[in-house]
């Protein structure tokens, strides 16, 4: 298993769904994880600091495992299938809970947790992504441990990051110049 930092969520693609993106720095890859509207939005806003006036059912989980004595462990990104997550939330105990990415990342959040993917959701969901296409797409400044000679020379890796933002819908035109376009 490998360690992931949320960089955080980003609107992507001409319809601006929400994606979680993380950094798994030892293996020098991004790991996109898709978030249904709303709980995007409120996970972004968690992000930002926004708390809720009343508890959610992420603080309520929270508070449970607090509560159980059995300090929470990590939150797992363990499966996909798809392009479909599954996380898991591991107590102290042993017990692992199911859960949905972003209520995962909403617990993670709220107990200051780390978040851990397997390597089998590495394999078949992350991808690498140069430090300027880091910046160009998702304004995030990271160095991604691979050399600026050996990264042009990789032509996979490009082509297969243009194909995700194809995925997207995204095209090199949607980039904004500054410039207004009428």
């Amino acid at each position: 298993m490998s360690q992931a930092q949320l960089l955080g969520v980003y609107p992507v693609g001409p319809e601006e769904f929400l994606c979680a993106l993380f950094h798994v720095g030892e293996a020098s890859r991004f790991l996109p994880v898709w978030l249904a509207p709303v709980e995007g939005a409120r996970l972004l806003a968690r992000l930002n600091g926004w708390t809720p006036n009343r508890p959610h059912a992420v603080d309520a989980l929270a508070d449970l495992a607090r509560a159980a004595g059995g300090a929470a462990g990590e939150i797992e990104l363990s499966d996909v299938h798809e392009g479909v997550f599954r996380a898991t939330l591991r107590l102290g105990d042993g017990t692992d809970v199911d859960l949905r990415p972003s209520d995962a990342l909403a617990v993670a959040l709220e107990l200051d947790l780390p978040v851990e993917v397997t390597e089998d959701v590495l394999a078949s969901a992350s991808l690498w992504l140069s430090a300027d296409d880091a910046s160009r797409y998702f304004d995030v400044d990271i160095e991604t441990g691979a050399p600026d000679a050996v990264a042009e020379a990789d032509s996979g890796s490009d082509a297969e990051f243009e194909a995700f933002l194809r995925q997207l819908g995204a095209a090199d035109d949607d980039e904004d110049d500054g410039a207004d376009k009428a």
